[in-house]
């Protein structure tokens, strides 16, 4: 029996060659599957639209001018790809290792009763806030979800309750989810014009949301065939007469682009913030039996502000402050623990909006409790629904005893939070954003936490460059949208992605100094050195003044090896910045790879007495000192950083070393052997991490008169002093 691997490797390989446009090759990988699905239906309908391809290639190779062939070929294609789909199915459903989504298909269909028309009429009579519309919901999701291909009376009975203001918003949120979900497993233009006449149509602002988003998303997923089905552009084409629909396009894309920080932003919570907050304050992580969150208590109680009074803890704050304000998912790491409750276990809820009559949330102490705890919950905007559900039935399982006292003491510290959320929305008209940033978090937490999230592609793996899809890039590849995922891109050091975006809307203004900056830029931290000095060299033909331009072909000339072209560039910027004492630094070290020791001096010392830290230049200064062979010189300066007299930092290994060949150089050997002893034993390194740096440097200690018979001896005896001290027969070095 084929087994699912298999299956989806050879529905892969046809959908390529569907994309690809190689019709007879993707009939002859259809037909070998065949006998697998056992239906012959099927092998009926490939026959019949092999044989109008036929026809189709005879005409054409006849030279036959049909106005039709264009429409022919296409409805060719269409039913090729829709077909695989079906088989698709067909075969999977009997394979070994089927996903759970087959075991579901085949339970629903065997309720007998249940379908989407009767459970629609149900859901049209049920009242508000009922348990029958939990239920009818509950079970509307699940039929929708694995239904078939939608036939027109679908669509009609579908489309009637999605336009109907009385009907629940939470039924329009599940039906909506439900059409995305389903099409994840295969493509139904039907489901998916319903989602889009649902956010054209739909009355509330949580359907709409929900609609465009799923449609974003299944658009992007079959992008190769969406030209097939041009009633998609007519009907997008619709929708972008309604004002602020090209913003709503970017708000919703952008947040996906943010969805992708997720894991490093978690990341670091867990390994930084958190724990630093943990040490600090554990015991109110262990009141609450779940993560401590800065976002709940920092801003509320002045008292709890002298937990954060030291300097590192204030940045800490201000960082986890900083991604909240930009929308970033930092309450991902605080809830992934929180996602085992049965609750979960029912796809539905996973999409489900907040509801705070539902019946699994009825398990409080007292009724006066639960009414706080959901009137809390509901007003806490910065969580997404997941998380609201996952929060009550955390309070839900507290133990009784204090549980009032400690819930309302919650809820009155978090009231003045609960009125800014409320006035955010009102105030700044910023609702649509901030469902989109809750349903983007609810997809995120469904496809990432879900116990049978490998039954569906990953789509926070995929790349959502909404602006390069058919009929969509329409809409987001204008220069101001483009711009608009570039500067994004940047400032989340998604630097390949912004470079592409960049690069694009270069050849649409030649003359923007800036738009090349930023590809060189993007190039340089790519570690693209030489692209990153074409880029440059392209923005100082427009603007020859701007400082960090200049400074930045200055460092890309010196990493390319070539200080000669990179002096020029520090020199022009000391007159664009005569008080900046890197420039001196830098033109110094353009002179030293020169070999232009005694000129570079000159600017080493001067750095040296104006830079007030005395930071700045006692490593260069030691090291070309050593070049220009005043050594005794050199180890003075040397002697003073090991000492950490002139530098913020301590030495490196590299210090050591070069300490190492100037005592050598002023006939001080034993002294050396000391010193690179010193540089294993307190940097610890390995001997062959001592090694490269040692050999690194042998052309200039041969130049300091150092025979090339004494270095093999060097080296030898500081390997015998190394070993002897591992084996406990001399002491260990002494700072």
């Amino acid at each position: 029996m084929i087994v699912q691997q298999q299956i989806r490797h050879s529905f892969e390989h046809i959908t390529k060659l569907l994309d690809n446009k190689e019709l007879y090759l993707a009939f002859e990988a259809i037909r070998e599957l065949l006998p697998h699905a056992k239906a012959p239906e099927t092998e009926n309908a490939l026959n019949i639209i092999n044989e109008t391809y036929c026809n189709l290639l005879n005409y054409f190779i006849e030279g036959v001018k049909d106005p039709m062939q264009s429409v022919i070929y296409r409805d060719v294609l269409t039913a090729t790809y829709e077909l695989s789909d079906k088989l698709r199915l067909q075969i999977t459903s009997t394979c070994d290792g089927a996903p759970m989504y087959f075991a579901y298909r085949k339970k629903w269909r065997a309720i007998p009763g249940v379908s989407i028309g009767t459970l629609l009429q149900q859901l049209i009579v049920a009242h508000t806030g009922s348990k029958d519309i939990e239920e009818t919901v509950f079970m509307l999701f699940n039929k929708i979800w694995l239904s078939d291909p939608f036939s027109p009376e679908d669509v009609q009975a579908l489309s009637a309750v999605l336009s109907d203001a009385q009907v629940p918003y939470v039924a329009g949120c599940q039906i909506v989810s439900a059409l995305f979900l389903s099409q994840m497993s295969y493509f139904d233009i039907r489901k998916l014009m319903l989602m889009l006449d649902a956010f054209d149509h739909g009355g509330n602002e949580e359907v709409r949301v929900r609609a465009i988003t799923g449609a974003l998303i299944i658009m992007y997923m079959y992008r190769a065939r969406l030209s097939l089905y041009p009633q998609i552009g007519d009907r997008l084409a619709a929708l972008a007469d309604q004002q602020g629909f090209v913003q709503k396009l970017r708000i919703i894309m952008l947040r996906f682009i943010l969805a992708k920080e997720t894991e490093r932003i978690t990341d670091k919570l867990k390994n930084d913030i958190i724990p630093a907050m943990a040490n600090i304050v554990p015991n109110l992580m262990s009141r609450h039996n779940m993560d401590f969150d800065p976002e709940i208590f920092s801003e509320v109680n002045p008292e709890w502000q002298k937990l954060f009074s030291n300097k590192d803890m204030e940045r800490r704050l201000e960082e986890y402050n900083r991604l909240h304000s930009e929308g970033a998912d930092v309450m991902h790491h605080t809830f992934t623990h929180l996602k085992n409750y049965d609750f979960f276990r029912e796809i539905g809820n996973w999409f489900l909006p907040f509801m705070p009559d539902h019946s699994r949330l009825n398990y409080f102490v007292n009724d006066e409790i639960r009414q706080t705890v959901m009137k809390l919950t509901t007003a806490l905007a910065f969580l997404c629904n997941s998380d609201k559900y996952s929060f009550a039935l955390s309070l839900m399982r507290q133990p009784q005893a204090g549980n009032t006292q400690l819930i309302g003491q919650f809820f009155d510290q978090m009231h003045e939070v609960m009125e800014q959320n409320r006035n955010d929305m009102v105030s700044n008209q910023r609702n649509f954003e901030m469902i989109v940033g809750q349903y983007v978090q609810d997809l995120y937490r469904f496809f990432k936490l879900y116990q049978f999230a490998r039954d569906f592609s990953d789509i926070f793996e995929w790349k959502l460059d909404f602006y390069d899809m058919p009929f969509i890039g329409e809409y987001l590849s204008d220069n101001e949208s483009l711009s608009i995922f570039a500067e994004y891109y940047l400032k989340k050091n998604r630097f390949e992605d912004a470079l592409a975006l960049f690069q694009r809307l270069s050849k649409a203004n030649h003359k923007d100094d800036m738009l090349y900056q930023k590809i060189g830029y993007c190039h340089q931290m790519l570690g693209q050195t030489a692209e990153a000095l074409t880029a440059y060299l392209r923005a100082d033909l427009i603007n020859t003044d701007n400082k960090w331009l200049t400074k930045r072909i200055g460092v890309c000339y010196r990493a390319l090896g070539q200080p000669d072209k990179a002096l020029p560039y520090y020199l022009r910027l000391e007159s664009l910045s005569p008080d900046n004492l890197s420039v001196p630094l830098g033109i110094g070290h353009c002179l030293l790879e020169q070999g232009e020791y005694t000129e570079a001096l000159k600017y080493y010392f001067k750095v040296e007495y104006l830079d007030s830290t005395g930071t700045l230049a006692p490593k260069a200064l030691a090291w070309c000192l050593f070049l220009a062979g005043r050594y005794e010189d050199a180890l003075v300066y040397y002697a003073k950083i090991l000492a950490g007299e002139v530098d913020n930092d301590l030495p490196d290994a590299v210090e050591f070393v070069r300490y190492g060949h100037a005592a050598w150089a002023a006939g001080q050997p034993e002294r050396a052997a000391s010193l690179y002893m010193d540089c294993i034993y307190f940097e610890h390194i390995e001997f062959e991490e001592f090694l490269r740096l040692f050999n690194r440097d042998t052309p200039h200690l041969l130049a300091a008169g150092i025979s090339p018979e004494e270095i093999p001896l060097m080296i030898d005896k500081v390997r015998i002093m190394w070993a002897e001290f591992k084996a406990g027969r001399i002491n260990r070095p002494k700072r």
